[in-house]
């Protein structure tokens, strides 16, 4: 407990430096995080020495580019042994294995220290949102491993968990019971909630927080929420390698980065250079020794907003994260864009439950809609219809589907499924999803 404290108050304290110190203590963490991998670390030692590179070759985070980008992919092959520290007790690590959206679960191995790490930097991303003591957070989506505390039998910043693999109506039971004042969800359990009511959210909670994770929070959903509760909206990046990468600030100017325990990196797939929007993540942890993540690319396009925020924040900005470098809609000239882009012409729909789009080929794309009462008119869709068409820009056929309501045994609803290009197992996959609508 008392280690916790101390942890929580080092990052508020790191929070409030001006940008040079930040610079300072970031250069000073890269370099012995540079140093333990390359000492310690079988894969990471090879892919220095592959580029003619040594520690010293790594002394701020301008070096950082001169090391090749790491992937998943890269790490799996290499295998446990080669991409943990030889010095690190694996048996007595923290072991978080991500959802495997991609079909692919990957397991991240963290010393106790560093899963305090891990946790204190999610306080403190709620703190500065606005968790107070006598506040009480609910987790809806996940099932997290949350101990009880000495604050917490004194009833201070009361959480509980609501896991998603509930029915419905125990969901909306419990969130009935708790009565939280801040509402921390994965979109898609939200959504079905939501849809479940068959009214508006107020009407069971009346949370004056909300907060987004694990999955892109459209605007589609947070229109909705802003219709139906008096609640301010924030939006928190993360990933389960490194915990909470961004979260909005009460500005609402964008996602404030984590820069005192990450190097975040927006850059071009093809060139490696940063890029302009819809860009790749690629994160270098400050604070991961057992098992490093140097220039490792995550799966989700972001970019970087270069305004200064307004609360005056040293941390730069991101803009929202706009989902998976896979879920891109590949036009026919050749030209990607985001499915999010479709959300001018979806937000004009009433009660969307749920959306998704289907891209049968570069020439054809389908909208699926799970729209709540009352109906919604042949003329909403078909000026819809148009609305997308003229989104995209190119000539594509665009058909819109009132669709059931999608709940499987994911956590996670992927909002865009692409059928161009996959292989006969995920394409037969792809499929049998399609069934569950239809």
């Amino acid at each position: 407990m008392v280690g916790s404290v101390w942890e929580l108050a080092r990052i508020l304290r790191t929070r409030r430096l001006a940008s040079e110190e930040l610079e300072r203590i970031r250069n000073d963490r890269l370099r012995s995080v540079v140093r333990n991998a390359f000492d310690h670390v079988p894969y990471y030692r090879s892919l220095f020495l592959s580029a003619g590179l040594g520690p010293d070759d790594i002394r701020t985070v301008e070096d950082l580019p001169k090391l090749p980008i790491t992937t998943k992919r890269d790490l799996r092959a290499a295998g446990l042994n080669n991409i943990t520290a030889r010095w690190a007790d694996l048996g007595s690590c923290v072991t978080i294995t991500g959802n495997g959206t991609t079909g692919e679960p990957f397991a991240t191995y963290r010393t106790r220290s560093e899963q305090r790490t891990y946790f204190m930097l999610f306080m403190a991303s709620l703190l500065s949102i606005g968790f107070r003591p006598t506040d009480r957070l609910c987790i809806l989506g996940p099932v997290w491993p949350m101990p009880r505390r000495i604050h917490h039998r004194l009833g201070l910043f009361r959480r509980t968990v609501i896991p998603f693999s509930l029915s419905l109506e125990d969901q909306v039971r419990r969130l009935k019971e708790f009565q939280p004042t801040i509402l921390w969800f994965y979109p898609s359990v939200l959504r079905a909630v939501m849809h479940y009511l068959k009214k508006p959210l107020r009407e069971i909670i009346r949370p004056r927080i909300l907060i987004g994770t694990a999955e892109v929070l459209d605007d589609v959903l947070r229109d909705r929420l802003n219709d139906e509760l008096d609640a301010d909206c924030f939006d928190l990046y993360g990933s389960s390698e490194f915990g909470p990468l961004a979260w909005e600030c009460h500005a609402h100017e964008g996602l404030h980065l984590c820069a005192d325990h990450f190097v975040f990196e927006c850059l071009d797939s093809s060139s490696g250079s940063e890029a302009e929007p819809d860009a790749h993540a690629v994160v270098t942890s400050l604070y991961g020794y057992a098992m490093p993540f140097l220039r490792y690319r995550l799966e989700d396009l972001c970019d970087f907003d270069l305004r200064r925020c307004s609360c005056g924040s040293a941390f730069p900005l991101i803009g929202p994260v706009k989902g998976r470098e896979n879920d891109l809609i590949k036009l026919p000239s050749g030209r990607c864009m985001s499915p999010l882009a479709l959300q001018t012409a979806l937000k004009r729909l009433p009660m969307v439950d749920q959306w998704r789009v289907v891209q049968e080929s570069t020439g054809d794309l389908i909208v699926e809609l799970a729209v709540n009462t009352p109906p919604v008119g042949q003329s909403f869709l078909d000026e819809t219809e148009q609305e997308i068409r003229s989104l995209l820009g190119e000539p594509v056929n665009v058909e819109i589907r009132l669709v059931d309501f999608a709940r499987d045994g994911k956590l996670k609803f992927k909002t865009f499924v692409s059928k161009i290009e996959l292989p006969d197992s995920e394409a037969r996959a792809v499929e049998r999803s399609q069934d569950r609508w239809e």
